[in-house]
């Protein structure tokens, strides 16, 4: 019973840790998309969100498309994270190794 008890508070601890890695994602993307609108004054009109780990370090990255006439341009943003603020997939990936996590934060919007 005791061990059923961990169980469930460490699933509780990690459900917590996972819902505010993807809120602070959501935020930064959103204030980036506003800072790209005020600075050139264009529509962000797509973005894409990668984790990569450089150096030993986990970062967010964020691609942000927007259009110029008939071309497009990508702004690319880039954030350190703490390991402990993301997920078990995402803090494991090897050096120099990224994951495309923009459908996964779709759904969490969804």
């Amino acid at each position: 019973m005791l061990l059923l008890a961990l169980f469930a508070t460490a699933a509780i601890a990690v459900g917590v840790a996972c819902a505010l890695f993807w809120d602070n994602i959501l935020g930064w993307i959103q204030k980036a998309a506003a800072k790209i609108k005020e600075k050139l004054q264009k529509a962000v009109y797509g973005t894409k969100v990668l984790a990569t780990k450089i150096a030993g370090q986990l970062k967010k990255i964020s691609k942000n498309y927007v259009r110029n006439g008939t071309e497009w341009e990508e702004y690319v943003l880039t954030k350190e994270i703490e390991e402990e603020d993301v997920p078990d997939y995402i803090r494991a990936l090897e050096e120099g190794n990224e994951v495309d996590i923009t459908e996964e934060l779709q759904l969490k919007l969804a």
